[in-house]
């Protein structure tokens, strides 16, 4: 029996760190229970998020579905408090998992991607710690949380650098608010 997330025999595109410092792995993602992950603001339809063997998926009380990833070997997503954002944690690679934020319009059912947060967080690791991107391997970002309004989520980054040592290093990383809100 198959992990639940786990797609198996599909093999993920091919993204190398070094497209992280070019700008980013692109992409969509969606939620390992299936269930509705929070509560929402009145105007925000309930949604939930589930994976299946072709990927990650958002769906609507209306039944609607988008595919939001396809490229991942493992999923995991959440949905923000107020259920305009999914924040989904997609291992690529053996070796490499981002996160990335996918956002909901108000009044719409459509989901697009928000944020390069992975690409933010390891330019910022990279300075902190006065590293080129190119030297940590095993690159690995996951979501910890949201902040309490769902503006910002706390992100944990960790890799394997030259000299054999492990970096890990949390962060907070704030969401720009789209021109509807």
């Amino acid at each position: 029996m198959r992990p639940k997330g786990r797609s198996g025999s599909r093999r993920a595109a091919p993204c190398l760190l070094l497209a992280l410092a070019a700008g980013g792995c692109a992409g969509p993602a969606s939620n390992e229970t299936g269930a509705p992950a929070a509560t929402r603001s009145p105007e925000a339809a309930p949604v939930a998020v589930a994976v299946d063997d072709a990927g990650l998926w958002a769906a609507t009380e209306g039944g609607r579905r988008q595919l939001l990833a396809d490229d991942g070997k493992y999923y995991e997503a959440r949905v923000s408090p107020d259920g305009r954002l999914i924040v989904a944690d997609i291992a690529l690679l053996s070796d490499l998992q981002v996160v990335r934020v996918y956002r909901r319009s108000r009044g719409s059912e459509s989901w697009q991607p928000a944020a390069d947060v992975t690409r933010t967080a390891w330019q910022r690791a990279a300075e902190a710690h006065d590293l080129a991107l190119e030297e940590v391997s095993h690159a690995r970002t996951r979501f910890v949380a949201w902040a309490d309004d769902g503006a910002a989520l706390e992100l944990e980054l960790s890799g394997r650098l030259p000299d054999g040592s492990e970096l890990r290093y949390s962060q907070v990383v704030a969401l720009e608010r789209p021109v509807d809100e």
